[in-house]
């Protein structure tokens, strides 16, 4: 009891452990008839002294972390947080020293903001948020958009949140200043929370730790959707490439059981399971949502995209068998499907991607399901199909088939290239094509102008220009290209 709820948030466990090893040495030595051995005590203290403090990440992980610095370390009885540096100045959450939380790389950020932008668009008014996980606050950061919002957000690290606070402050917008912050176990929180919210975002995380599946059970489900206002929806994330296809289905499959009515919709590789009370808001309830927004707000909820991009996600109702094993707390499935499933190499994304292809509904389907009308209908439709394209060709590259990946992407682009996943894979191809290009007498320059026509706050081109300006001595430009580069990638080393 001590150690872990006095020592070792105190001092930390390699401290709490040598402190134990030398308490037992010296009881040990009260015992002994041989006084002679008493001198080893202070010898093993001195031994003791280099590894009184835990080493580095950099040197705990050298495979995935070798060059990389601590910046912030939080130990406590429930978890070990790092937030680590990479030496282009990005910095990463780590928990347990297992797995990477997140990061506050451009595309990360985005793909963060994102998980609070769906459930906020597919609510028709939305006045309160609750946040189950916290992170790198990144995620909340998209609600700033209403500033009316009442924020809430539930986290049971205290090192996560004193890491949003202090370490993430420059790319989740200073988000913890306008949001109450609670620490606690989500579970016992939606338990014993008397209040009720419209939106209520299950934030991503590591469900074949020990004890996380819990967040994924009927239970817990239960416990939400009775949180939800009257028009309330609950958005809940997972993670594709965590899974195999009989955990997804037991997922899917307990998730059904709470919200008969539920859908999903597909970010890239993230899956958002929606479960509502009431019914979906309608095309114009989205637009009447967006326009109450100013142009800076719907700036941040959209991210450079716009409505159909996002509906263009939608995946269809659950559609799987409703026989069949569920996620119960009395009765775990995936806390040991899971971590077998990934020492024997079963997590296959491709496999997953193939299943989630084979059970998305026709567009006709999914615009009776949205209620799209004829009006609209065009734009739904090549938003709809520019997903599925885009999600083929990524499933080809997967498959070590490139020529037809990139051909399938190509098409994805030409359906929508409002995109972002589709529009940013294809700049990224453009600037990894640079030195084919090169042969033919195209200059980086051209290149990377060209890149920027497809995706304006592109963070690598922007950084590459910045510097072109700077070697050839056009301040002016440079300035420009710095300032919209630092705007995306705030904690980029090169800026200091």
């Amino acid at each position: 009891m001590v150690a872990g709820f006095i020592l070792t948030p105190a001092i930390g466990t390699h401290a709490t452990i040598i402190i134990s090893a030398i308490l037992i040495v010296l009881f040990s030595l009260v015992w002994t008839e041989n006084r002679k051995l008493v001198v080893a005590a202070p010898l093993i203290a001195i031994v003791a002294v280099p590894l009184y403090k835990m080493p580095p990440v950099n040197e705990l992980m050298p495979r995935l972390y070798a060059n990389t610095s601590d910046l912030f370390q939080h130990e406590d009885a429930l978890s070990i947080t790092h937030v680590i540096a990479k030496q282009d100045g990005q910095r990463l959450l780590l928990a347990d020293l297992q797995r990477m939380d997140a990061s506050s790389d451009p595309a990360s950020v985005e793909s963060q903001r994102n998980q609070a932008r769906l459930p906020l668009l597919l609510h028709p008014n939305p006045r309160s948020v609750l946040f189950l996980g916290l992170g790198t606050g990144v995620s909340a950061s998209s609600s700033l958009a209403y500033p009316e919002i009442q924020r809430t957000a539930v986290e049971i690290s205290n090192g996560a949140i004193d890491a949003a606070d202090r370490w993430f402050k420059p790319v989740n917008h200073n988000v913890l200043d306008r949001t109450i912050v609670i620490r606690d176990d989500a579970r016992r929180f939606v338990k014993t929370d008397p209040g009720h919210y419209d939106v209520i975002v299950g934030d991503l995380f590591h469900p074949d730790f020990v004890g996380r599946s819990a967040l994924l059970s009927r239970q817990q489900f239960q416990r939400v959707k009775e949180r939800l206002s009257d028009q309330g929806i609950f958005v809940q994330w997972i993670a594709l490439n965590q899974f195999e296809i009989q955990s997804l289905e037991i997922i899917f499959r307990t998730f059904q059981q709470v919200f008969p009515d539920a859908v999903i919709f597909v970010d890239a590789f993230r899956v958002a399971l929606v479960g509502f009370n009431g019914a979906l808001a309608k095309l114009e309830d989205i637009q009447r949502n967006l326009d109450s927004l100013s142009s800076d707000g719907k700036k941040l909820m959209l991210g450079g995209e716009n409505k159909f991009s996002w509906l263009g996600r939608y995946w269809g109702k659950i559609n799987v068998s409703k026989s069949g094993r569920i996620q119960d707390e009395w009765a775990p499935q995936i806390e040991f499907r899971l971590p077998a499933a990934r020492y024997n190499g079963e997590l296959d994304l491709a496999k997953l991607l193939n299943y989630m292809l084979q059970h998305r509904p026709h567009v006709s389907v999914a615009a009776k399901e949205l209620n799209i009308d004829s009006s609209n209908y065009a734009a739904f439709e090549r938003a709809y199909i520019a997903t599925d394209l885009a999600h083929r060709s990524w499933l080809a590259l997967l498959r070590n088939n490139s020529q037809e990946g990139q051909r399938l992407l190509k098409l994805a682009f030409q359906a929508n290239p409002n995109d972002r996943w589709i529009s940013y894979a294809v700049a990224d191809a453009t600037l990894a094509n640079y030195e084919a290009s090169q042969a033919e007498g195209v200059s980086e320059k051209s290149v990377l102008e060209s890149v920027l026509k497809i995706r304006p706050d592109h963070a690598e081109a922007l950084k590459r220009l910045w510097q072109l300006a700077e070697a050839e001595g056009n301040a002016e430009a440079a300035q420009l290209y710095k300032k919209r580069f630092a705007e995306l990638s705030p904690l980029d080393a090169l800026l200091r």
